[in-house]
């Protein structure tokens, strides 16, 4: 609708001007393009002498902004200075006066080369052709709005980054049955916009098939950049003892959907069982720990890691000591 706007604009800009309406005619009205940084385009315009005397046209290019309904409201001079913003420095028409004869058309070539550092935005400017005595007196026409001309749209949309990532997926490795337990999942904003993530845990048994699920992020909770947010639910009742596997599917995107994928296996036993499995654990490790140590002691009760004292004698014929034993005896 903005696009029948501005032509409807265009068409009662040029029948309000009188040098268009009289002397001669330029088209295309309207020439517009969905850009990107460092994109080039070539464009013509024709101009078409109807009068029966010779013209003396100069080119001009005006940044100007349109009103709500695409009448243009003001034209700003052409400007070399801040190219990521400057639409008239994307613009390169021949400055050389254009001299048309009664009768004849011309066409005038427009290259457009977009600044690598053009900024998301829309973007509009006005290629005048005034007639006047001199440039200077052609271009204070064209800013005044005295000239027909082309205008020329760009539109430049903003770079996303759309960007998730799932740091942590965590299950218990023991679900007990009859008590609660929860999933914990970490997901991380790496991108430039917010967004919001949804997606499902999908719950399986240990023959493949799906038990139950769980949405991911049901409060529809917004990430914001560079930052990250831990969600926890309460996992559902999944039946009786088993091993599970917990697959997670998370969408997200505005522009672009993507999705981020993990799988967690975990244990699904009844609390009762597991009671049994820690006292018997405890008491087998009592038992070993009383066996390995009897087996440390003498049946005296001394310990066999107990020091004894080793003599040596000196010579052969020295005088028996207390502590030796007489094997000739």
């Amino acid at each position: 609708m903005r696009y029948v706007f501005i032509f409807i604009g265009l068409i009662l800009f040029f029948l309000t001007t009188p040098v268009q309406a009289v002397d001669y005619a330029v088209s295309p009205l309207l020439i517009e393009h969905d850009i990107a940084p460092r994109d080039m385009f070539e464009e013509t315009i024709k101009i078409s002498n109807t009068t029966s005397r010779p013209l003396r046209l100069y080119p001009t290019v005006n940044a100007i902004t349109l009103g709500d309904e695409g009448d243009i409201k003001t034209f700003v001079p052409a400007s070399m200075s801040g190219t990521a913003t400057s639409v008239t420095s994307w613009i390169a028409v021949t400055r050389a006066v254009q001299e048309i004869a009664p009768g004849e058309s011309i066409k005038i070539a427009v290259t457009i080369k977009i600044s690598p550092d053009a900024v998301a935005g829309n973007y509009y400017a006005f290629v005048g052709f005034a007639e006047g005595d001199n440039r200077d007196q052609a271009e204070a026409l064209a800013e005044k709005g005295l000239a027909p001309g082309v205008v020329v749209r760009f539109k430049l949309e903003e770079k996303r980054n759309e960007y998730l990532r799932l740091k942590h997926f965590v299950i218990p490795r023991f679900v007990l049955i009859g008590r609660s337990a929860e999933v914990t999942y970490d997901i991380e904003n790496v991108g430039s916009v917010a967004l919001i993530p949804g997606g499902e845990i999908i719950f399986y048994n240990s023959s493949g098939l799906e038990v139950t699920s769980l949405p991911v992020n049901s409060e529809n909770y917004s990430i914001a950049p560079a930052t990250t947010k831990t969600f926890t639910s309460p996992i559902p009742e999944l039946g009786l003892i088993g091993r599970r596997k917990a697959f997670v599917n998370i969408k997200y995107g505005i522009s672009e959907r993507a999705n981020v994928y993990d799988t967690v296996y975990f244990n699904v036993i009844p609390i009762a069982l597991a009671l049994s499995l820690f006292f018997a654990t405890l008491g087998i490790s009592v038992i070993l720990t009383i066996m390995i140590h009897k087996r440390r002691l003498r049946p005296n009760g001394v310990d066999t890691e107990e020091e004894v004292p080793l003599y040596i004698r000196t010579g052969q014929r020295g005088n028996n000591k207390d502590h030796d034993i007489n094997l000739k005896k």
